[in-house]
């Protein structure tokens, strides 16, 4: 299938995110009832950050923090990298490449739609930039 968009992508996924203010611990049971990996933060249709079980576990558990008084504006990534959905799938796999990151939100006109990770993205695509990136760096 060649994918154009960022928004095809996103086409069969729902747009998941949480609050700022929700506690780690709602977060985390969310991110595993949906099978999620990452979750926006978002407030207002505005995205002011991005939470990934990394960040919950190396912030929050391995901390010893408690996972009920503590919220995602705590412990997210804010203001994250962002792609438009109009966005071609290899810009957006370069962004993450480029970044070092596996979940990239994706917004149209400013508001959240969603966010794609690597395992999102046609293998074909990220072989091809794994090998040009090589090439520049070579």
């Amino acid at each position: 299938m060649m994918v154009r968009s960022i928004g095809q992508l996103l086409a069969d996924k729902s747009a998941f995110c949480v609050s700022p203010e929700e506690s780690i611990e709602a977060v985390a049971v969310k991110m595993a009832n949906l099978d999620e990996r990452a979750a926006a933060v978002v407030a207002n249709d505005q995205i002011v950050g991005i939470i990934s079980e990394k960040d919950i576990v190396h912030s929050c558990v391995a901390k010893g923090a408690d996972p009920k008084h503590l919220n995602a504006s705590q412990i997210m990534t804010r203001a994250p990298v962002t792609v438009d959905a109009d966005a071609s799938a290899a810009s957006a796999i370069e962004k993450m490449l480029a970044g070092g990151f596996h979940h990239l939100p994706v917004v149209k006109s400013g508001k959240y739609e969603g966010i794609i990770c690597t395992d999102d993205t046609p293998e074909e695509y990220q072989a091809l930039l794994e090998h040009f990136k090589e090439l520049r760096t070579g």
